[in-house]
């Protein structure tokens, strides 16, 4: 096991912040004729269809990471489980495929439109940005991109070698759907679209030595988020709310959604939290810490306050 923790360290269970690595589900891994055979411990509290995007994930992560033929066995008493066994593996490689020209990605989510989610994704970068790092911003609110707007950029996207030029803001590299379409057309799309939308915004862009690119999702849950989840590798994802029940109700079921695609979701993002007046912080939605007490179980490993600035 030793041998493929690349791998198992960045495979996380469902609703956990447990990866492979430091869980008992896998029980054995053998290489043989170049073809790695694991097996995985079905009898254990994971659902069928998790487990066997689990096994979907190691396949393709050990094929990617290190270029062998992988077969994943899960082993249980429930012939429900067993027959997972006998399903086609989709490909799911772009999990563990870096994005080029791109060393670290940073996805922001919401569960709530409204709640600032752009604006901190451009605060995080502006704040990588000051720290000497080179950094971009990839806006994936394919129904309604705000990134353009906010930075005060217009106009359509042009190519490079057959990929696509980002747009460049203050040495800030950017792409978005955005600099494609006519600002007051609407996206009719269904899932294919979507999909192939995704994948030209992340890869067939000419993204430039990169250290972090910044991923601004739309809210909710929906195609955006699972075709991004098996597009590309998310080294950290940021949520953001606001203090308001609506909102935290919201949230949960985002955050959710990627812990049960075993992704960890590390810190939370409290915005317009507070605003500050005669140097004393007046809770904007009457209580403080309430999306921190109402989420505190969701595993965050950072929390953060936003003041309100009018």
């Amino acid at each position: 096991m030793q041998r493929y923790l690349l791998v198992f360290e960045k495979i996380y269970l469902p609703f956990s912040s447990l990866n492979l690595a430091h869980s008992n589900i896998v029980t054995s891994v053998l290489v043989k004729n170049d073809t790695v055979y694991i097996t995985l411990d079905g009898n254990c509290s994971a659902e069928p269809a998790d487990l066997y995007f689990i096994k979907r994930k190691i396949e393709c992560g050990i094929s990617e990471i290190y270029g062998q033929k992988a077969i994943c066995i899960i082993e249980s008493k429930d012939p429900k489980v067993n027959a997972f066994n006998m399903r086609e593996s989709s490909d799911i490689s772009g999990m563990f495929t870096k994005i080029s020209g791109v060393k670290n990605t940073i996805c922001v989510i919401s569960g709530k439109g409204g709640v600032g989610k752009s604006t901190i994704a451009i605060k995080h970068a502006l704040k990588l940005q000051k720290d000497g790092f080179k950094v971009g911003i990839c806006d994936l609110d394919i129904y309604g991109p705000s990134i353009p707007k906010m930075l005060d950029i217009s106009g359509k996207c042009e190519f490079e070698n057959g990929k696509i030029k980002p747009f460049v803001k203050n040495e800030l590299q950017i792409a978005s759907i955005g600099f494609m379409i006519e600002e007051k057309d609407p996206i009719i799309w269904r899932g294919p679209m979507i999909n192939k939308a995704i994948s030209q915004l992340l890869r067939e862009v000419a993204w430039r030595d990169l250290d972090y690119l910044i991923i601004d999702t739309p809210p909710g849950t929906g195609d955006v988020h699972i075709s991004l989840i098996q597009k590309a590798p998310l080294d950290r994802v940021i949520c953001v709310t606001t203090n308001d029940a609506v909102a935290i109700q919201n949230t949960t079921k985002c955050v959710n959604m990627f812990r049960k695609m075993g992704i960890l979701v590390q810190k939370l993002v409290t915005n317009m939290a507070y605003s500050v007046k005669n140097d004393e912080k007046i809770y904007l939605f009457g209580q403080k810490d309430a999306a921190k007490n109402t989420m505190s179980d969701l595993g965050f490993l950072e929390f953060e306050e936003v003041e309100f600035l009018a």
